[in-house]
């Protein structure tokens, strides 16, 4: 058996037995009385004797009994438990959940699912340091990514300490990233030690993963209701600028209910914080199949550049979901900045590509040498929203999106081979992408080129057309910037008079540069990291949606003006200076608010999820204590009342 907090028990105890005892040392203050004869006041000369001071005190049944009770209600102050489980584990991971969904407060009482796991985290480390454990217990809270914030330790303090400090934020939660941390931190050292980990999980189950296999005992304590709460919530959101009407602004979204019954919802269209629609959305109630979805599309006037946020009309017990903003740059055309071996515009087939290029609606279009480029450095692309590189090679990679017709082997990430050296035709491409958006590729024939390949992770790298050699047209993400690359010169193909490379171009226009980001409506989710399509000021300020400072952004002027922000794990409006930055959470799992009786966790027995009632846990005894004592405190009435009789 242990107790769970002695302390408090041996402090009262100090105060009351004393305190017990001194009460059968007072003497009575009695008034006087002169009677006839002692004979019939035996028992009053009894008492006077007793209340001798410093008189040892006589037995008595009465005083054992009330001492007693007192021990029992001091012992079930200390929580008396038993260990069922046998020998705690030499390593306990505690994690706690706190992702987006755990802010919902729809536990009794109206308290977060946040703080239901934290109340449970704190009952295991207590439990588990109870007695003066063993154990040396690591706690992991986890979102999107798991974070050791106290251990491996076995200072009760500091655990407890660490989780009052811990906050939840908007990020959907990962627990299989949790597990995996979990695994890599309890692999023995020691070949010989077969000591399983204790890992203790304070979740709602919400996971957007499947969950590893662990060579662990897991317990999964449920940090959620049976019945998860209502909710409706934007699930998804894009607004894009008409390309005939540039002021009007239209919206799509995507809004989830958990609903009993359908209903009727108002949603709210704001352009920099003021009200300019309203639109009635019937949601239907959640079904077989799950949250019902209902999409949303309306149209609104902005002429300029603004903050268009969507907003739902009704209250429920998650707010991180209600609304979803993204930032629309005003109308203007893009800048283009054409690379060449030389500034001549008839250069090989390039006057193909330089008519193209002028039929667009630009701001400017500007030609210079390769040469040029390497002497001016990132100057060259002040003011330019997409460089092509027509058969040029790029003496460092531009801040801004780029295409590159040839010298493919400029892109860091792509290798080149060489191709086969006779024409072929382009057998297949990638319809869905933007970039080929309304095209077809099989009358386009290629020669002599090079064939692309990715290095290293293929995570960045898409492939947009290929021949029977390989792939010659290819699209790269480097961190939020884009590179078209393809392996051969527009001299070596029939793509430059085919009706689809100006459409090519137009889309490449619309898609890659930055104008074209703001028109579509920009936003950043609480997920991934933020980097803002539009210049933020050096030194500015970063300030979150509950008005709490972060440090300073700023720019990093080797990729051009934009900012490289972080993660931002709360969902609301953030500035930076004068711009708006709009963070959404959007995802449909934690606004479902799922809570799950067991996690679906693949292995054998010792690895399947418990059903959070706490078994195998020590199983508190102390309410038997107060019961044993409600018992003798009814003896003890009995005792007094028969010694008060007077014979």
């Amino acid at each position: 058996m242990t107790f769970l907090t002695p302390l408090p028990a041996i402090i009262a105890a100090a105060v009351t037995v004393p305190a017990v005892l001194v009460l059968y040392f007072l003497k009575l203050r009695r008034r006087p009385v002169r009677v006839g004869s002692t004979m019939l006041w035996r028992q009053a000369a009894e008492d006077l004797q007793a209340n001798v001071p410093f008189r040892m005190l006589r037995p008595s049944v009465l005083l054992f009994v009330q001492l007693v009770i007192l021990a029992l209600l001091l012992l079930a102050l200390a929580r008396p438990a038993i260990d069922v489980a046998g020998d705690m584990p030499g390593r306990v991971f505690v994690l706690v959940d706190r992702s987006a969904s755990m802010r919902a407060a729809d536990m009794p009482e109206g308290r977060t699912r946040f703080a239901e796991a934290v109340r449970l985290a704190t009952r295991a480390v207590e439990r588990t340091t109870a007695g003066g454990g063993r154990s040396e217990i690591t706690l992991i809270a986890f979102a999107a990514e798991p974070q050791i914030i106290a251990g491996p330790t076995r200072a009760r303090n500091d655990l407890l300490r660490a989780l009052k400090q811990l906050t939840p934020n908007d990020q959907p939660g990962d627990l299989a990233a949790a597990l995996r941390l979990v695994q890599a931190l309890s692999t023995p050292d020691d070949e010989a030690d077969t000591d399983r980990p204790l890992v203790v999980v304070c979740t709602d189950g919400s996971t957007e993963r499947e969950l590893p296999a662990l060579a662990a005992d897991l317990r999964y304590q449920r940090a959620g209701p049976e019945t998860p709460g209502e909710n409706l919530g934007i699930v998804a959101i894009a607004a894009r600028r008409d390309h005939e009407v540039p002021s009007l602004v239209r919206i799509f979204a995507r809004i989830q209910g958990t609903l009993p019954e359908a209903s009727t919802v108002s949603v709210a269209a704001l352009l920099n914080g003021e009200v300019v629609a309203r639109r009635a959305l019937d949601v239907a109630a959640t079904g077989e199949d799950g949250p019902s979805q209902t999409p949303l599309a309306l149209d609104i006037n902005a002429p300029g550049e603004a903050l268009l946020t969507l907003r739902l009309e009704r209250a429920d017990a998650f707010t991180a979901d209600d609304s979803a903003s993204v930032l629309l740059g005003a109308p203007r055309r893009p800048a283009l900045l054409l690379v060449r071996q030389t500034e001549a515009e008839d250069a090989g087939t390039g006057w193909l590509l330089t008519d193209v290029l002028r039929e667009l609606d630009l701001s400017a279009l500007t030609l210079i040498s390769a040469d040029r480029v390497a002497a001016l450095g990132p100057d060259a692309y002040a003011g330019v929203d997409l460089a092509i590189f027509d058969d040029a090679p790029a003496p460092f990679m531009p801040p801004v999106p780029s295409i590159h017709f040839g010298h493919a082997d400029s892109v860091d990430a792509v290798r080149t081979s060489a191709g086969p050296g006779r024409v072929l035709p382009i057998l297949s491409w990638k319809r869905a992408d933007p970039l080929l958006r309304d095209i077809s590729l099989d009358t386009v024939r290629v020669g002599q080129g090079a064939v692309l390949e990715a290095t290293g992770d293929r995570a960045g790298f898409t492939e947009l057309a290929r021949t029977a050699a390989g792939v010659v047209l290819a699209s790269v993400r480097e961190g939020e910037t884009t590179r078209v690359v393809s392996g051969f010169t527009l001299a070596q193909s029939t793509w430059p008079v085919d009706y689809s490379f100006p459409i090519f171009l137009a889309n490449a226009v619309e898609t890659l540069s930055r104008s074209g980001a703001l028109a579509a409506g920009w936003a950043a989710t609480t997920r991934e990291p933020a980097t803002p399509p539009a210049a933020i000021d050096s030194g500015a300020v970063l300030v979150d949606p509950t008005g709490a400072t972060r440090p300073t952004a700023r720019s990093d002027q080797s990729r051009g003006p934009t900012a490289r922000l972080g993660v931002l794990e709360l969902a609301g409006v953030w500035r930076a200076g004068d711009l708006a930055i709009p963070v959404n959470l959007v995802n449909d799992r934690e606004s479902s608010l799922e809570s799950p009786a067991a996690l679906p966790l693949p292995g054998g027995d010792k690895s399947r999820a418990a059903d959070g009632s706490g078994a195998g846990e020590p199983r508190e005894v102390w309410p038997w204590f107060v019961i044993a004592a409600a018992a003798l405190l009814g003896v003890e009435w009995l005792l007094f009342g028969l010694r008060a009789k007077v014979s």
